[in-house]
């Protein structure tokens, strides 16, 4: 994404030149797949906790990321779906260049596996976005079906363990707001689906279907803004 210096929007450009070294040209790169799998599925197609949930349908407690987050040159991934028994799923990658335009995981967990499984303790929440302020993770969690239900935002403070796989359990889990309670709108609408972090340190969320209410014009929606301490 590059901002346009005389409009002040941002589009996307498959290159651009790094803001902070105008000399080095920055490439879009995918992770290296093929036409039905991608390199990532392809490892946690055995996993011991992923495995059986593979074959369904993502908003059917199927395998299905939505969330997010890089610290540093670790890249994390929550999953909307598997929820275990209560427990939701945040997936730990690395990546490194194969050619201009392809992206490689590294092996990071054990036994030489290319992720490592964080399990958080949501209530039986999924995740539906991530994002960092310095060493604390914010995770924007709800329902993992296609039904209506409580959105929370929470924050783990220190974030994820780094070098090892990890459980968070609720007690260590601080939850900010309730973004919507699931009976707050007509069915099916205003699912909270985006989270950032804004410059004025406010947590901006933004929502797929959006009700009739949040509307302006043909082209715009209201997002909602909540304090960060």
């Amino acid at each position: 994404l590059v901002e346009d210096p005389e409009t002040g929007e941002y589009q996307l450009h498959k290159k651009c030149p790094n803001p902070d070294n105008p000399k080095q040209l920055l490439t879009a790169a995918k992770l290296q797949a093929k036409e039905t799998s991608s390199q990532l599925s392809r490892a946690v197609r055995h996993d011991e906790h992923l495995k059986d949930f593979m074959p369904l349908p993502g908003k059917e407690n199927g395998f299905d990321i939505e969330g997010i987050a890089v610290v540093g040159d670790r890249v994390f991934l929550g999953l909307r779906g598997p929820v275990l028994i209560g427990w939701a799923i945040v997936i730990e990658i690395a990546l490194k260049q194969k050619g201009k335009k392809v992206l490689k995981l590294k092996k990071i967990g054990k036994n030489g596996q290319k992720y490592r499984k964080h399990f958080i303790h949501l209530q039986g929440m999924g995740i539906r976005e991530l994002d960092a302020f310095h060493d604390d993770l914010l995770v924007l969690a709800g329902p993992t079906m296609d039904c209506d239900g409580t959105i929370a935002l929470y924050r783990i403070k220190g974030g994820l363990p780094n070098a090892k796989e990890s459980i968070t359990y609720h007690h260590q889990i601080e939850r900010l707001a309730n973004v919507t309670l699931g009976h707050e709108t007509a069915f099916g609408s205003d699912k909270a689906e985006g989270l950032v972090l804004t410059e004025k340190n406010q947590l901006m969320v933004v929502y797929d279907t959006p009700s009739e209410d949040r509307k302006q014009g043909e082209n715009d929606t209201y997002a909602d803004i909540f304090d960060y301490e």
